[in-house]
C-alpha cells in the first residue's frame, strides 16, 4: 500500500565550479596525472562541453523494473567514470554529490490517511513469467480484502490493477467478479468502503525485460515479443464510504 499521508520536501544542492569538490577519502597526487591529450575529450572538446558530458554520465538513473508510473524507485549513480584516470577524477569527484536530489519527509506520529492506494503490478500476479491466466481474486488467496481493517480516517481506497494489453479480458473478468460479489473494505470503527461503479483506465509503454538486481540484462519472455517495450494496461478501481454509485 502507498498511503497518501506524507508531504515531500525536496531540496537540490546548489551547483559549484567543477574544479572544486569534497576532499577525496584517499591521498591522490594530481601533480603526477597525465594530460590525456590522446583523448579527444581533453585535446579537442572545450572544458565547458566536457563538463556537461561528465555531468550527464554522473546523473541519477533508475532500473526499468522500478521506474513505473506513480512510483519511481530508488535512484543510483554509476561512478565508474571517476575510476578512469586521475585527471577525470579531479574534474568529476564533486559531481555525484551535487547531482543527488535530497528528499526529506515531513510528518508526525499521528498520521491519519484519508486515501490509500494499492498497486498490483504486472509482475505481482502469480506465474506471470509463464503467461498463465489471471485468476479471479475471489477464488485465490492473492489477498483477502475482508481480513483487512483500515484506519478510521480512511475515506477512499484505490486499487490499480496492471497487466499486459493481451490480458485485458482476463483483467476485466477479475474486476467484474469483485463488483458482482460486492466486496467491501472494513474500517476499524465498523464502517465499510464499497466499490464504485466507475472504473478508470490508462496505458503506458513498459519494458519487455526487467533487469536483474546486479544490473545485468533480464530474462527474455516469448509472450513479451521481440520489441524493447510493450503496452501495459492499468485499471483503477475505487472504494469509498457511502453509496455504490460513482
Amino acid at each position: 500500500m502507498s498511503p497518501n499521508m506524507h508531504r515531500g520536501f525536496r531540496r537540490t544542492r546548489q551547483s559549484a565550479p567543477t574544479s572544486q569538490g569534497p576532499s577525496p577519502s584517499i591521498d591522490i597526487n594530481f601533480a603526477t596525472a597525465k594530460d590525456q591529450l590522446q583523448s579527444p575529450l581533453f585535446s579537442k572538446i572545450p572544458p565547458e562541453i566536457r563538463n556537461e558530458i561528465f555531468s550527464l554520465a554522473l546523473t541519477e538513473f533508475r532500473y526499468a523494473d522500478y521506474a513505473r508510473p506513480g512510483y519511481e524507485g530508488d535512484k543510483r549513480i554509476d561512478v565508474a567514470l571517476l575510476r578512469t584516470c586521475k585527471i577525470v577524477y579531479g574534474e568529476t569527484r564533486g559531481m555525484p554529490d551535487r547531482n543527488v536530489e535530497i528528499v526529506s519527509w515531513i510528518g508526525n506520529g499521528r498520521r491519519a490517511p484519508e486515501a490509500l492506494t494499492l498497486t498490483i503490478r504486472y509482475t505481482d500476479w502469480w506465474w506471470w513469467e509463464d503467461n498463465r491466466p489471471i485468476f479471479p481474486i475471489s477464488e485465490t488467496p492473492f489477498f483477502a480484502i475482508g481480513g483487512v481493517q483500515l484506519p478510521e480516517s480512511v475515506q477512499k481506497m484505490v486499487i490499480e490493477f496492471e497487466t499486459i494489453e493481451s490480458k485485458r479480458k482476463m483483467l476485466e473478468n477479475v474486476i467484474g467478479q469483485l463488483s458482482k460479489e460486492n466486496l467491501a473494505w472494513n474500517r476499524k470503527d465498523g464502517a465499510k468502503l464499497v466499490m464504485k461503479d466507475r472504473v478508470e483506465e490508462w496505458k503506458w509503454m513498459g519494458p519487455t525485460r526487467f533487469k536483474n538486481a546486479n544490473g545485468t540484462e533480464g530474462t527474455k519472455y516469448a509472450h513479451h515479443g521481440d520489441a524493447e517495450s510493450m503496452e501495459m494496461l492499468v485499471k483503477v478501481v475505487e472504494w469509498a464510504v457511502g453509496k455504490t454509485n460513482a
